[in-house]
């Protein structure tokens, strides 16, 4: 069965590409909107942070969008879709009318909870190095919101990091060294007991 793309103005200001190509739901394009990023090299305990963090977000209704390329970030989207959280699915390439995805990917799209969305014209049809940096910068200009659970020092995820803080906008994390950069610790609702202000999905969060 063919997909039905769609074809919106691009205004994240990316370089080379006037279009965004949708499969799925456009609606879920208003914001907010939450950019999910992390690390390909994880640490054990931020996974299970990660993965509870997303049990207790997938019932917040707040769209997740992200190219869940990375192994944290495919849990993520597993933990996502088994609950109606909507979400944004951003492929590294372009996506045609024949593109394969999971069943629980058709499935959701189906239920218009998910949006399949990429800023890569046609000729663009491989993923690359190159493409998932320019990806991940489009996820990140048109996010209200980001999330970095973990970004390997100097690595990819840590570059993007910087680059997001010069922009000014809010980045939350679990990652001990990007909160002493001034990212935005996420307490879980089993740690109220940490003073802090109400943002985002309802989190107590507050700036080391």
């Amino acid at each position: 069965m063919n997909h039905v793309i769609t074809k919106i103005a691009n205004n994240s200001g990316m370089k080379g590409s006037s279009d965004i190509y949708c499969i799925g739901n456009q609606a879920l394009l208003k914001p907010p909107l939450l950019g999910l990023f992390c690390s390909v090299k994880c640490p054990g305990k931020i996974i299970l942070q990660a993965c509870d963090y997303m049990q207790e977000l997938k019932k917040q209704g707040k769209t997740v969008l992200s190219g869940f390329d990375s192994p944290v970030e495919a849990e993520c989207l597993n933990i996502l879709l088994s609950g109606t959280q909507p979400v944004i699915y951003c492929p590294s390439k372009y996506i045609h009318e024949k593109t394969r995805f999971k069943p629980e990917i058709k499935k959701a799209v189906a239920e218009n909870r998910l949006l399949i969305t990429s800023p890569f014209p046609e000729k663009d049809n491989r993923i690359s190095t190159r493409r998932s940096k320019q990806r991940n910068q489009f996820i990140a200009k048109i996010a209200d919101e980001i999330l970095i659970l973990y970004a390997e020092p100097g690595g990819k995820t840590d570059k993007l990091f910087q680059t997001i803080q010069s922009w000014g906008k809010p980045v939350y994390s679990f990652d001990p060294r990007l909160i002493e950069l001034g990212a935005l610790r996420i307490i879980m609702n089993d740690d109220l007991k940490t003073s802090g202000c109400t943002d985002m999905t309802g989190h107590v969060v507050r700036s080391i």
